[in-house]
């Protein structure tokens, strides 16, 4: 049986009023996270957003801005312009027209672009940019400086006959009649009866296409420089190609297929990867459930979904759509020779669950959605498994999502745990990228659940990067994520309590030492404030109602047993039933523990002895770990010296012997003299543990 090491924490200590347990409490979920055992790395990714507030960005140090969107779709480089679509009366809008101080004809229009402050901004942030590339075929033809704008419906001002129209341009129509016994009003662009035909593409667009993408990709590694270097990190194929037909319907009416996706993305994907080979590469970024599965063509007539059966998913084996979409860019990928797509892109708009299950629809199979959709979303499990299945090796992003959407501006409180939530399951579930809609302003309260994980001491604290297992006996009122910090070695853990009540829930640790004390932060309304150090003392914990906590633990290095694992079938084989045939007993093959470099362990001594042709290194596995393993390295500045596989078990300490051949005898007498420092490296997965050792002489 596995040794770990056993804390029970309690802020029954916490000093300030609200912090210490109360009489009025509820009894909540025991919670419990691993120190000890296998974890993954966190991408600080995860914490990206759409747009985001300047100030926001500069103090969170933002991974990630997304500059991308409905209007982006359309967007001309080369004049810096975007179409409205849909959104707003289907406009040609130059970005100078809504910049301070308005238009500058005489300026260089792509030296206007929006982009370029975000793309900078990420830059001195020492983030990345998501730069979504047009890839529907049509973006904007003109920059007009101020009305009347060009626009995809337009009509007679003096004599409307379209249900509305924009206030400030009466001369752009919504492109819809108007409904029976509705006069035209102005200013609501989704209003009105049946659609009236699109006019040819050409009124407000012109052509656009992969090697119009390419060069914008090279203009902007001519100013930013490549991605390996702090340019533009990710280019995102379009925008949600499921409702181009809707959105765009003006230079798209007809609904977007299977193939003319994949022919789409394939070419554009191509010329990113010409125009900067070291750039990500991220698809198809569609818009939500139906989508997943079917193409527009399908889902047109039906409204909410398709099967196997319907014209364009049939024409492709019936296969779903992101299914279909990851195996024929693998395909594509394969005969170019190289990687096409890195990340398998969706964007997610919860449908109005309850506020405390919204985020189960991100992961957990046993949840049936309580919207339209009613059925199992676990988006992120499922995303991996197509990606599993047909492209191994892809990323999973979600480069557009927001929990919270349909609660309106009426309770900024739900927001802000919702959205602590979901930054939580992103570290948990392994997603490479997430950025937020309609994120938050540096004085909004939803902006302290990013701070939470980023910034929550106001000086620049954040959750650690090596995410480790952490449970909740009850994840709808108590969500609990723990994760290892560098380099200080810290366990963070985040606790959100969702409901109404406070609650005193019980909080195992794994991996602490006993008697150390720990920080506590939290977070009720407004702002992270510090609460009274507590100890561990094996009392509850208190957490108020509808709050976020943050308890930093200590470097972890003291080592106590914890209690062996209960039998998880005591009882005896019953035997066959009766009147029956005899069962055949079902065995299981126990699975290996994993081979890890425990966190902050010293897995290396620094003893090494030189004799002859041979390096003699002292290695220990400490207490407390599963075991340790991995590949080691030893290394004189570039040159390799020799390899090892490791499997050491917990609390041993191992001699590893590397002999060279007579071949390597002159590298040996010359970078592994006695004196010389050689670096000892283990690398397991993800994890890498390096080792300074000097060369003793025998």
């Amino acid at each position: 049986m596995v040794q770990r090491l056993l804390v029970v924490l309690s802020l029954a200590a916490l000093a300030l009023a609200g912090s210490a347990a109360t009489a009025d409490a509820v009894p909540g979920p025991a919670l419990t996270v691993d120190a000890t055992a296998a974890g993954h790395e966190i991408s600080p990714e995860i914490y990206g957003m759409n747009g985001a507030d300047p100030a926001l960005a500069a103090e969170l140090d933002l991974p990630v801005d997304r500059w991308g969107g409905n209007d982006k779709e359309r967007y001309n480089w080369r004049i810096a312009t975007k179409n409205t679509g849909r959104d707003y009366f289907f406009e040609n809008v130059a970005d100078c027209f809504q910049a301070p101080g308005g238009c500058r004809p005489l300026v260089d229009a792509a030296d206007d672009g929006a982009y370029r402050p975000l793309i900078a901004r990420q830059q001195e942030n020492g983030g990345t940019t998501v730069m979504q590339l047009p890839l529907l075929g049509q973006v904007a033809k003109d920059r007009p400086l101020d009305h009347p704008f060009t626009c995809g419906f337009p009509q007679d001002p003096l004599s409307p006959t379209q249900a509305s129209f924009d206030v400030w341009d009466p001369g752009c129509g919504n492109g819809r009649e108007p409904a029976a016994g509705q006069s035209p009003v102005p200013g609501r662009p989704y209003d009105g009866g049946d659609e009236l035909p699109a006019g040819p593409p050409e009124r407000t667009s012109e052509p656009f296409d992969a090697q119009d993408g390419k060069a914008w990709v090279q203009d902007l590694v001519q100013r930013y420089g490549d991605a390996a270097h702090g340019g533009v990190g990710r280019y995102e194929l379009g925008n949600e190609p499921g409702l181009w037909d809707d959105s765009h319907r003006d230079v798209h009416p007809d609904p977007t297929t299977f193939d003319e996706l994949r022919d789409k993305s394939v070419a554009m994907a191509t010329a990113v990867k010409e125009a900067d080979p070291t750039a990500k590469v991220m698809g198809y970024s569609e818009w939500g459930w139906t989508n997943y599965f079917c193409s527009a063509l399908d889902v047109a007539p039906l409204g909410y979904g398709c099967d196997a059966t319907d014209p364009d998913r049939a024409d492709h084996d019936g296969m779903e759509l992101s299914a279909w979409y990851l195996k024929e860019m693998r395909a594509a990928s394969v005969t170019a020779g190289r990687r096409l797509l890195d990340d398998f892109d969706l964007h997610y708009y919860d449908q109005g669950n309850p506020p405390q299950d919204a985020a189960r629809a991100l992961w957990d199979p046993a949840y049936v959605d309580q919207t339209w959709i009613g059925a199992p979303v676990r988006l992120l499990p499922r995303m991996r498994a197509w990606v599993d299945a047909n492209y191994p090796g892809t990323g999973i992003s979600l480069s557009e999502y927001n929990l919270s959407s349909d609660l309106g501006d009426t309770d900024s409180v739900t927001p802000t745990l919702l959205e602590a939530e979901a930054l939580g399951v992103f570290a948990r579930e392994g997603v490479d990228l997430a950025a937020m809609w309609a994120p938050p302003e540096a004085g909004d309260r939803v902006a302290d659940a990013f701070r939470l994980y980023r910034d929550y001491d106001g000086a620049g604290a954040r959750f650690g990067r090596w995410y480790v297992p952490s449970t909740s006996a009850d994840e709808r009122r108590l969500a609990v994520f723990g994760a290892m910090r560098a380099p200080d070695g810290a366990l963070t853990i985040a606790v959100i309590n969702k409901t109404a009540d406070p609650l005193e829930a019980p909080v195992t640790a794994y991996g602490a030492i006993d008697g150390w004390t720990t920080q506590a932060w939290r977070w009720t309304d407004r702002g992270i404030r510090r609460q009274g150090d507590v100890r561990v003392n094996g009392e509850p914990i208190a957490f108020p109602a509808r709050s976020m906590t943050m308890l930093v633990l200590p470097r972890l290095t003291k080592e106590l047993p914890r209690p062996p694992d209960p039998d998880p079938d005591p009882d005896p084989d019953p035997g066959p039933p009766p009147g029956g045939t005899p069962t055949t007993p079902t065995t299981t093959t126990p699975k290996p523990p994993p081979a890890v470099v425990p966190p902050l362990a010293r897995l290396l001594t620094t003893k090494a002895t030189l004799k002859g042709r041979a390096i003699t290194l002292r290695l220990s596995c400490p207490k407390g770990t599963v075991r340790c393993g991995g590949t080691l390295t030893l290394r004189s500045g570039r040159t390799a010296l020799g390899t090892a596989k490791l499997a050491l078990k917990p609390g041993r300490t191992t001699t590893v012997r590397l002999t060279f051949s007579r071949a390597r005898t002159r590298t040996i007498a010359r970078y592994g003299r006695a004196g010389r420092t050689v670096k000892a490296t283990v690398v397991a997965g993800k994890r890498t543990k390096t080792t300074a050792l000097r060369l003793r002489g025998r």
